[in-house]
């Protein structure tokens, strides 16, 4: 199958490498909580940005070797390093990135777009003259930034500000958005803006309205929809739009996001030539497909970023196999899952599927909630690690569960026993049947699950004995 996608030869996302960098100082500024000393001025952590940009590199480079050009090649695939546009529906032209080559053309059986998406840029910042940075730009910062304006607090402003490395490698940081991860259960929302407060990160909670520069032409200023101003040296933009249900509208049995729901990047599609193509698709909410990811020319599919709706890697890569699976097979599998994990990178992480309270009480108003904070979880406590995190599980009547949302460390490999769970419609009292090593995060999941079947099975069996001697 040819590729045409520059995506292949660019390495994508360089945050969790930083993540981890910022784990490592925030240990540093730690140390004597562990009783270890020698450490000169832990409060003096900075970040060489020259080391840190190598870390980086080493580590994108690492995984980047494995789905390399060349490894594709050696597994029989034909890698076109370019620009793709439609000559026609069945006929793509592929303008050759080395420019050293003439344009190819290629006659394809099946199309699968998959062309991602750009930061999305709000109006008011491209009519202003100041600079600014996005998630693509500001890992190419040589200095650290002395105080780092982030707007927006969706999961990407919130990885930027703190995990990623600005406030623990030594940055002065200010979030400017109305709420953080706004599309979280609400507990989890709190737990993280404590956890900023702990870290002195400041937030001011109103939407950006304007961009200038600082006074003298130094720095620059940002303002919030009730006037408030703030001004640092450097501008990070990570804020979404509203996207409506129009994709989600033709998929009539999976439910559209939040009205809420924010999206920090806008489909790429300006280079493709759709038109020539004949394929529906409108500007800022992408390709139009129907609930197997099917365009509207048959032999064409769309998957990711590119078709709108959630804007997650792994959610990307799932559709993408589906639309693969739809064009050799005769059955055609739903490319829109009821069940998204998501994990937000931060340090504690955030991680959520299914339902959030809010929505389970108000279908399930006599369903049960079980919660743990991470403060009575035996490995959170020998690591020092569960000052503001928790594990929230809605369950039904049933003992089935509809909802989880972790905040703690290691929440998304949490979530991916609790999305199985959900998945196969296994019971949450089924996890205490299943031994779970101790002290790992996982075991928790185990103690709750024998709590909860240890209440009900023994109430239930206390009252069928109450009712049986009655009858006596």
């Amino acid at each position: 199958m040819p590729s045409s996608s520059s995506a292949v030869a660019r390495p994508v996302s360089p945050p969790l490498a930083l993540v981890k960098v910022g784990k490592v100082a925030q240990l540093v500024r730690q140390a004597s909580k562990f009783g270890l000393e020698g450490v000169p001025d832990p409060t003096a952590v900075k970040a060489d940005m020259d080391k840190v940009r190598a870390y980086l590199r080493q580590a994108i480079d690492t995984v980047h070797a494995k789905e390399s050009p060349e490894r594709l090649r050696e597994r029989g695939i034909e890698v076109l390093l370019g620009t793709a546009s439609f000559i026609t529906n069945t006929r793509l032209r592929i303008d050759m990135l080395d420019g050293t080559q003439d344009p190819q053309m290629i006659d394809a059986e099946h199309v699968l777009l998959c062309t991602g998406a750009r930061p999305r840029i709000p109006d008011f910042v491209k009519a202003s003259d100041a600079p600014f940075l996005t998630y693509e730009r500001i890992f190419e910062l040589e200095e650290l930034p002395e105080h780092l304006i982030v707007v927006g607090g969706g999961p990407l402003g919130c990885e930027m500000a703190q995990a990623c490395c600005f406030r623990r490698l030594g940055s002065q940081v200010t979030i400017m958005a109305r709420s953080i991860l706004p599309r979280e259960d609400v507990d989890a929302s709190d737990a993280l803006r404590a956890v900023f407060d702990d870290e002195g990160i400041a937030l001011i909670s109103e939407k950006a309205c304007a961009l200038r520069k600082g006074q003298n032409g130094q720095g620059i200023e940002v303002e919030g929809d009730s006037r408030t101003s703030v001004a640092g040296s450097h501008v990070l933009f990570a804020v979404g739009s509203i996207l409506g249900a129009r994709l989600f509208e033709s998929v009539s049995k999976t439910k559209p996001p939040p009205s809420e729901a924010l999206f920090p990047r806008v489909p790429i599609l300006d280079r493709l030539n759709l038109s020539n193509a004949g394929i529906d698709y409108e500007e800022d909410k992408g390709i139009t497909v129907n609930e197997y990811l099917h365009t509207n020319i048959p032999h064409i599919y769309g998957a990711g970023d590119c078709i709108g709706g959630h804007q997650y890697t792994h959610y990307a890569g799932w559709q993408a196999v589906t639309a693969i699976r739809n064009m050799a097979l005769p059955l055609h599998s739903k490319g829109f899952p009821s069940l998204i994990p998501n994990c937000t990178f931060t340090d504690p992480e955030v991680a959520s599927v299914g339902l959030g309270e809010r929505d389970f009480l108000a279908q399930h108003p006599h369903g049960l909630i079980l919660k743990r904070k991470m403060q009575e979880v035996d490995r959170a406590i020998c690591e020092n690690d569960g000052d503001h995190g928790f594990i929230k599980l809605l369950v039904n009547k049933h003992f089935h569960l509809l909802g989880a949302t972790v905040v703690g460390p290691r929440a998304g490999e949490l979530l991916g026993e609790l999305t199985v769970c959900m998945h196969n419609d296994i019971k949450v009292t089924d996890l205490a049947k299943v031994m779970h090593a101790y002290p790992s995060f996982a075991f928790e999941l185990q103690a709750m699950a024998a709590d909860l079947a240890l209440e009900h099975v023994y109430d239930g069996f206390k009252g069928k004995l109450a009712e049986r001697f009655k009858k006596v």
